[in-house]
């Protein structure tokens, strides 16, 4: 008993490990210079009409190199996504839930589509 225990919460450590490097990494302070922030602007601006009309592969080749990821959360009832990548992190607002009164289950109402985040 004490084994298992004792490996569980090994598990759990390496876990939380794992976890704060990956948190650390991404609290580095980081300073970009004026050349590079309009550098990054420019090329928002020319891939942004071409993501538009861009096919399917393209945009997943695009998403994986800027390494996006997001957590999922539900906050004051409403489903958000803490979306990171190597920009930074954006919060984005996905549905609102709300109870339906009569059956108490709740209803999934779309408030936000996904929209052009800026990145800090």
């Amino acid at each position: 008993m004490l084994q298992e225990k004792k490996a569980r919460l090994e598990e759990t450590l390496t876990n939380l490990r794992k976890e704060q490097a990956d948190i650390s990494s991404h609290l580095q302070p980081t300073v970009s210079s004026n050349e590079h922030i309009e550098d990054i602007k420019a090329f928002c601006d020319e891939i942004r009409d071409w993501l538009e009309n861009a096919a399917f592969e393209p945009k997943r080749q695009l998403i994986e190199m800027l390494d996006v990821r997001g957590t999922l959360a539900i906050e004051n009832e409403e489903k958000v996504i803490y979306v990171k990548c190597h920009l930074g992190q954006q919060l984005v607002s996905v549905a609102r839930t709300l109870p339906l009164s009569s059956t108490g289950a709740t209803a999934t109402t779309s408030s936000a589509s996904l929209r052009t985040a800026r990145f800090r």
